[in-house]
């Protein structure tokens, strides 16, 4: 192929094979502005790279023999997690090719939210908790027909941004959480609706509001994260700050700091927390400077100190697969699964991550990476992981490469293609307005689970469900 000349302040359009000279950026009207340029220039570099990838791999990997064999290549498939259909077609693909638009649900902004299934009205109605600011919406929802009815919520008399929202099913109690910057607010916890089809709850939810106190100094303490825990545990809630981990006890709703007060240069924002599925004493937190930390809370407080995870990035989400294999997703477009009993440092360098990591640093080698994922510098942003299905839906960056919400396969790391899912969101989301929140919800007895997210539209804002299409509605479509 011959090489194309470069000509200062000129452009050369592989498709169009012509020179256009590059305006100015202020030049609205140009094709060929400065940025736009820019993001040609990006998006040619991006497609070479991928071609010498693949050409590079190719005649290298092969299938193994072993994976066709029927015994062997079935433990095999155990051992990695690979579901399949009878078929032998991979559980994720299928699923995710099938979601297809269905509850659109008008709110006021675009918040976090939380979504309880109501098996006690029906199989298909859900209770949505939606965060308004800092105050809670309570909205009763089928999703068959769409009807529902909305109950007035808890106004909490702040203005500052919802930073999270948990639900603890056994307790039946939420709690939110906002930027306060006060010893005394940032967090609400609340009890569940029993709010059924135009019946009232016999008494009205109790709601009250805390704050982190002043034990930690009388400066500014933000809540950034919360999660609920197991019903075996003596806890409520875990609640992530800029000065540590808080707790709350089920006996009495008493907050205390459970992790050890720290220096100014030791502090770091807790942006991301849960507890290990099958352990209610083991809590992960990830924090503004990359750490995974595995908290023992058995362990008294004054001798407490995490088993740690270097990350590439600050850690915006945490999801715990199982005992051992967690999901984390960060700053800098990092995404990666890791498994706590095989860990190895490497040097991170640049272009380990998307081509965004400027610096090197020690971290631990992952198990798993998903290369596409696109976040360079958004911390409030919506990220969810479906374990029976394989899937991992994650809002992104949007630019021409990478859609406003991607879906990835959770054992392969690959993207997984969903039709109807991206054309409705390059025909009707706003590209610059990302997504908050996002949710896979077991909204509907005996089906996959729904895909939810919340968004600002053309012409409104609220939650936008994706279902799985029946078998009908797929010969229907073609």
């Amino acid at each position: 192929m011959k090489e194309i000349q470069q000509i200062p302040g000129y452009y050369y359009d592989p498709e169009k094979k012509k020179y256009f000279k590059i305006q100015p950026s202020s030049s609205a009207t140009s094709s060929y502005s400065v940025q736009d340029v820019k993001r040609r220039k990006t998006r040619d570099e991006n497609i070479v790279a991928e071609v010498a990838a693949i050409a590079s791999q190719k005649g290298r990997i092969r299938r193994s023999a072993l994976v066709r064999r029927p015994l062997s290549g079935a433990f095999l498939a155990r051992e990695t997690y690979q579901r399949q259909n009878r078929d032998g077609l991979p559980t994720a693909e299928i699923l995710a090719s099938g979601y297809i638009p269905n509850i659109k649900l008008e709110l006021e902004c675009t918040p976090l939210f939380a979504i309880n299934p109501r098996r006690d009205v029906d199989s298909s109605t859900v209770s949505i908790y939606a965060t308004l600011n800092s105050d809670l919406r309570h909205v009763l929802l089928d999703t068959s027909t769409g009807a529902e009815e909305r109950e007035i919520g808890h106004r909490f008399s702040s203005s500052r941004p919802s930073t999270s929202i948990s639900i603890n099913n056994d307790a039946r109690q939420i709690a939110l959480t906002w930027l306060s910057g006060a010893p005394s607010s940032g967090i609400a916890v609340t009890s569940m609706s029993d709010y059924t089809h135009g019946i009232p709850d016999e008494q009205p939810p109790h709601a009250m509001v805390l704050g982190p106190g002043y034990r930690r100094g009388s400066g500014q303490v933000d809540v950034f994260a919360s999660t609920s825990t197991h019903s075996s545990s003596p806890l409520l809630f875990a609640f992530g700050t800029s000065h540590g981990i808080l707790t709350m006890r089920k006996s009495d709703t008493v907050l205390s700091w459970m992790t050890p007060k720290q220096t100014p240069q030791q502090a770091s924002d807790i942006l991301a927390m849960e507890f290990c599925p099958d352990n209610p004493f083991v809590l992960l937190s990830g924090n503004r400077k990359g750490n995974l930390e595995i908290w023992d809370l058995r362990i008294p407080s004054s001798k407490l100190a995490a088993d740690t995870v270097f990350h590439p990035s600050s850690i915006i989400h945490i999801k715990q697969l199982d005992s051992y294999r967690t999901v984390v997703a960060g700053l800098k477009s990092s995404l990666a699964q890791y498994d706590l009993r095989y860990r190895k440092t490497r040097l991170l360098a640049k272009n380990v991550f998307s081509n965004t990591t400027k610096t090197s640093r020690n971290c631990t080698q992952p198990v798993l990476e998903y290369p596409e994922y696109q976040n360079s510098a958004r911390i409030h942003i919506g990220f969810d992981v479906d374990i029976e299905s394989g899937i991992i839906a994650a809002a992104q960056e949007h630019d021409e490469f990478h859609p406003t919400i991607q879906l990835f396969s959770l054992h392969g790391g690959h993207v997984l293609k969903s039709p109807s899912l991206q054309s409705w969101m390059s025909s009707i989301l706003p590209h610059d307005q990302p997504v908050r929140c996002v949710k896979f919800a077991d909204d509907t007895a005996n089906q996959p689970k729904g895909l939810w997210f919340s968004a600002q539209w053309r012409d409104g804002a609220g939650l936008k469900q994706f279902r799985w299409a029946t078998c009908q509605e797929c010969d229907e479509d073609g």
